[in-house]
């Protein structure tokens, strides 16, 4: 980082090359909760796979904030009759910065695996309280409600396509050494507002669709969560969730200090990270793929470990404690629709109109479904894997559900 002429500093990142960094950003930046940021990874537990992945929230909260100030400031100075003002620039500007301050450690292993399993009555998340930092900028800085469109520049609930997507996309792909072939500097420059929309003109339609189309470490991240539970009691991890002042010092260090503290009450967590550095892992016994249709009419339920063990061979000591099972819905961003139906575009013809594109209008070879459940099983102990297997393959006999 260094200084320019005026208080203002520059950065040089890699993925946008010199970033200037207003003074009111630099006074955020230089503060312990958003420092904070630079000791969380921004693809949690990817890094054990590709081990060049180990950007953090600091460096992807700050191009975001970029992304939104040249987006802003673009509309302002080719939409005067918007009425954008210094005082919005701004508020959009930090909005985008301070848009992930609420993330614990390993992205999203503290909210949805530990807090959700620990306790799943709180409904604590790490949107909950981004929305509530953004709720006091929008107030405290009396933000019109007639400028609908400056919430959707950072979090476009709508469609998804944002400046926080922009920059995750770009920056996880480089990152991860995968090559993205969306350029969000053609989106932002071809961008406009019409109707409370932003909007895109009609030529960049296959580059919105390329933002969603981009985009796994079960393992590693059970084996995290089950450390982080059993040294839940001794460490009081999850009371740091509902107090800032500890919350600041939670981040992906919680691991190194449960392997170098020597009491007894964290033995089990101790082994459970010592195997998971010498890739000892648990063990995939199973992997399957549902359509959103298909468990829409049977639901996640049929399968549990309780359920499981009823299908289990005999004389097995298989139990439900050394099973593991994740569901994940990989889709493009509106679960199983099309998010680009729910972007708005525009013609160099009529600038001031906004319409939305059936993707069979645009593209002769389209999929046909938008997301897919996949549901991966895992034993904790290697010796119990194939008594596993027999257990879902008699299980999911049972089920008039198709595999894929």
């Amino acid at each position: 980082m260094f200084c320019g002429d005026d208080s203002s500093k520059y950065l040089n990142d890699p993925i946008y090359g010199h970033i200037k960094l207003q003074d009111y950003v630099c006074k955020i930046i230089d503060t312990p909760q958003f420092q904070r940021l630079r000791y969380l990874k921004q693809l949690g537990t990817t890094y054990f796979v590709f081990p060049g992945a180990v950007h953090t929230r600091f460096e992807h909260c700050i191009g975001v904030s970029h992304l939104a100030n040249t987006l802003v400031t673009r509309l302002r100075d080719y939409q005067p009759e918007l009425g954008i003002t210094e005082r919005d620039i701004k508020c959009v500007t930090i909005a985008g910065l301070c848009h992930d301050l609420g993330h614990g450690p390993f992205s999203h292993v503290f909210e949805y695996s530990f807090m959700d399993r620990l306790s799943p009555s709180v409904n604590w998340s790490h949107e909950n309280s981004s929305e509530t930092m953004l709720e006091y900028l929008i107030s405290d800085n009396k933000i019109e409600s007639d400028k609908l469109f400056l919430f959707d520049i950072v979090s476009n609930q709508t469609s998804g396509a944002d400046v926080d997507k922009f920059d995750f996309i770009l920056r996880d792909c480089y990152y991860v050494g995968l090559k993205s072939s969306y350029d969000c500097s053609r989106l932002i420059l071809s961008s406009r507002v019409i109707d409370q929309h932003i909007c895109y003109e009609e030529k960049e339609y296959f580059n919105v669709y390329e933002l969603f189309h981009t985009r796994y470490t079960s393992a590693i991240e059970f084996m995290l969560t089950d450390a982080m539970l059993k040294a839940n009691e001794h460490l009081e991890i999850s009371k740091s969730a509902s107090d800032p002042k500890r919350f600041l010092y939670l981040t992906d260090g919680i691991i190194e200090e449960i392997a170098k503290n020597s009491t007894k009450e964290l033995e089990s967590s101790r082994s459970i990270i010592h195997k998971m550095k010498k890739r000892n892992l648990y063990k995939l016994v199973s992997e399957a793929l549902f359509l959103p249709l298909d468990i829409e009419k049977v639901g996640q339920d049929w399968i549990s470990p309780e359920k499981l063990c009823e299908k289990k061979p005999k004389n097995s000591n298989l139990n439900p404690n050394d099973i593991r099972i994740s569901w994940n819905f990989i889709h493009f961003g509106k679960k199983k629709e099309n998010p680009v139906d729910y972007v708005n575009f525009y013609t160099k013809k009529e600038p001031t109109k906004a319409f939305r594109i059936p993707i069979n209008k645009k593209m002769l070879c389209y999929p046909t479904t938008f997301g897919e459940h996949v549901l991966r099983i895992f034993v904790c102990d290697s010796a119990k894997m194939s008594d596993c297997k027999t257990a879902f393959e008699n299980l999911i006999t049972s089920i008039n559900i198709p595999l894929y």
